[in-house]
């Protein structure tokens, strides 16, 4: 369960993010969700195929409300992910998560903020 802090950590990152992208770079097209299901290609390497990221972010695709994000329904992965870090949750933030979204999902970039 996310600390109070937690959510609002997150919460702030989605704000600044949609403002940046909109106000800033004028870009309309992107997909942009907390604590969404996200589900990737199998790996066969042993590991989930479905994480919860904090912060997912979806270049060139329609914005909208989505359940969770399939990336064989949706035919791409996210650009970026960031993990907001907790005492309980840190270790595998920076551990077994970022391998698994650089690695297995190929998410180009992830990020993790340890507030």
């Amino acid at each position: 369960m996310d600390t109070p802090l937690h959510e609002k950590q997150a919460l702030l990152l989605e704000d600044a993010l949609t403002h940046y992208w909109q106000a800033e770079l004028e870009y309309r097209r992107f997909y942009i969700a907390r604590d969404i299901y996200y589900d990737f290609a199998p790996t066969g390497a042993g590991l989930p195929t479905v994480r919860g990221p904090d912060l997912l972010v979806v270049r060139d695709v329609e914005p909208g409300r989505r359940r969770n994000w399939v990336e064989s329904r949706e035919g791409k992965g996210p650009a970026l992910v960031v993990e907001v870090c907790s005492r309980s949750s840190r270790v595998e933030d920076v551990t077994q998560k970022k391998l698994v979204y650089e690695q297995y999902a190929q998410v180009p970039e992830y990020f993790w903020c340890d507030p």
